[in-house]
C-alpha cells in the first residue's frame, strides 16, 4: 500500500503532527486496572487521527500496550522495549531509535510529536532529550484539573507546546562555541534563527554576540579599517555583565587592531598574516594557511630589500643586485617575485638571501608553487604547512627583532590556548 502523504492537519490550536512517539509506564491505580494517564493517552490517539504511532513501553507496561493498540487505526505502529526504565541513558537510546525508526518509514522529526505523559521519569525525560536532539518540533503535556494531584480522565486534555523558546537559547551558547572555533559566518547564521523566541534578555545578549562574531569576521577577513570601526561603536570591552565577555578583545588586541587600521609597518602585516595562518592550520585548511605564509614571507624579503636600498616596485634600482635574478627582463611597476627579491638579498650579502640557494627552502617552494594556490592541483597538507612556516618564523625574527611578539597581539584571546600546529 502507498504510504500516506505528509502533511499538517489543523486542530484547533496550531497544527497536529502526523506521527508520535509515546512513553507508557503502569501508572497509578488498583491491581488490574488501566490507569488513568493510559486512557486519557489512548483517547487522544484516537481522536488525533495518526498514521505512525510509536510506543516505547517497560517490561512492566508492555502488558498495557496491547490496550493501547485496541481500535487505534494507525498503517506504522510499532514498540520499543527499554529493558531498564529508571537508566536515563538507555532510555534516550530507546527513544532514539524509536525516532529514527519514525524517520525511516516516512515521517521527519518537523511532523512528529513526543508525548511523555506516561512511564518512569528517566523514560519521559529520555524521550523528550532524544526528540530535542533529533530535532523534534512538538511536544504534549497533560492538563487539566486534578483531583488528589492527579489531572481527571474525563477533564484531561494534551496540550502541544514548541521547544523554541529554550531551543533559542541554546542557539547562544552553540554561537558562542562556534565563534571560539573561528565559524564566525556560522555563528552570525545560527543567532538569525530562532529571533522571535527570546525574551529581551536573552536577544541583548544574542546582539553582543553577532557584533563580537561579526568583528572577527571582519578582522579573519582582513578588514581591519571595518573592524575597528564596529570595536569602537558597537563592543562593550570593559565592565560588561555579558555571559559571554570572554571573547571581547584583549587590550593588546585592541592595540594591535589600532595599527593595522592605519598605516601598520610591515612587521605588523606580517606578524597578523602569520596568526591568521595558525587558525588556519589550527582547521587543517593548510592550502589557506601556506597561502598566508608565503605572502608573509613575501613582506619579510621587501623589509630587507627596503633596509639595502631596493625596492621590489622599482626594479631599475637594483643595480649589482639585479644580476643573475633575471629582473632585467622585468620593467618598473611590475613587482619581482618571491625567488627574485631573496637572490638579490643573497648578492648583496643578506642572510634571508641564503634561502634562495637552501634546497630545503626550495623543496618547500617547489610544493606551493605544484599546489592549488599556484600552477597545479595537489593540495597543501600539514607537512607543507609546517616546513614553510618555520622557514617564515626564522627569517621574520631575523629581520624584526620583536616579530614574536607582535604575533600574539593578533591571536584571538582563546587561540593563545590552543596548540599552534607546527610550533
Amino acid at each position: 500500500m502507498e504510504r500516506p502523504k505528509l502533511e499538517l492537519v489543523s486542530k484547533g490550536e496550531g497544527t497536529t503532527p502526523k506521527a508520535i512517539l509515546a512513553t507508557v509506564g503502569v501508572g497509578s491505580g488498583a491491581a488490574g486496572e488501566v490507569p488513568s494517564v493510559l486512557k486519557t493517552l489512548k483517547k487522544t490517539l484516537l481522536g488525533e487521527d495518526y498514521v505512525c504511532i510509536s510506543l516505547v513501553v517497560s517490561a512492566e507496561s508492555a502488558r498495557l500496550e496491547k490496550y493501547l493498540r485496541a481500535d487505534l487505526r494507525s498503517e506504522d505502529y510499532f514498540v520499543f522495549l527499554t529493558q531498564n526504565p529508571d537508566d536515563l541513558e538507555e532510555c534516550f537510546k530507546t527513544s532514539s531509535e524509536a525516532l529514527y525508526e519514525i524517520s525511516s518509514r516516512g515521517y521527519p522529526p518537523s511532523s512528529t510529536a513526543v508525548d511523555a505523559t506516561s512511564g518512569t521519569a528517566a523514560m519521559r525525560i529520555g524521550a523528550v532529550m532524544a526528540g530535542v536532539v533529533l530535532g523534534v518540533s512538538r511536544y504534549r503535556l497533560i492538563v487539566g484539573p486534578r483531583e488528589q494531584g492527579l489531572v481527571r480522565t474525563e477533564t484531561a486534555q494534551f496540550k502541544y507546546f514548541d521547544p523554541s523558546f529554550f531551543l533559542a537559547e541554546e542557539d547562544l551558547r552553540l554561537a558562542y562555541e562556534l565563534v571560539r572555533a573561528n565559524r564566525f559566518g556560522a555563528a552570525l547564521t545560527v543567532l538569525e534563527r530562532r529571533r522571535k523566541q527570546r525574551d529581551s534578555p536573552a536577544e541583548r545578549r544574542a546582539r553582543w554576540l553577532r557584533d563580537v562574531a561579526m568583528f572577527y569576521l571582519k578582522w579573519d577577513y582582513f578588514d581591519h579599517a571595518g573592524a575597528r570601526a564596529l570595536l569602537e561603536a558597537a563592543l562593550p570591552l570593559k565592565g560588561s555583565s555579558e555571559p559571554f565577555d570572554d571573547l571581547a578583545p584583549t587590550e593588546a588586541n585592541q592595540e594591535q587592531l589600532r595599527v593595522l587600521a592605519a598605516s601598520p609597518p610591515r612587521s605588523v602585516l606580517a606578524a597578523d598574516l602569520l596568526a591568521n595562518a595558525e587558525r588556519r592550520a589550527l582547521e587543517s585548511r593548510f592550502d589557506d594557511a601556506v597561502g598566508r605564509l608565503y605572502r608573509c614571507m613575501e613582506l619579510v624579503a621587501e623589509e630587507e630589500l627596503a633596509r639595502k636600498g631596493l625596492d621590489r616596485y622599482s626594479l631599475s634600482s637594483w643595480g649589482n643586485a639585479a644580476k643573475g635574478t633575471g629582473v632585467e627582463s622585468v620593467g618598473d611597476g611590475s613587482p619581482a617575485g618571491l625567488v627574485r627579491m631573496l637572490s638579490a638579498l643573497e648578492g648583496v650579502g643578506s642572510p634571508i638571501g641564503l634561502l634562495a640557494s637552501d634546497k630545503e627552502f626550495r623543496a618547500a617552494l617547489d610544493r606551493r608553487n605544484e599546489s592549488i594556490l599556484a600552477h597545479g592541483n595537489s593540495p597543501m597538507s600539514k607537512d607543507d604547512y609546517v616546513k614553510m612556516g618555520n622557514f617564515v618564523r626564522r627569517c621574520a625574527q631575523l629581520v624584526w627583532s620583536d616579530f614574536s611578539e607582535l604575533v600574539p597581539r593578533s591571536h584571538f584571546r582563546w587561540q593563545r590556548t590552543r596548540a599552534v600546529v607546527g610550533r
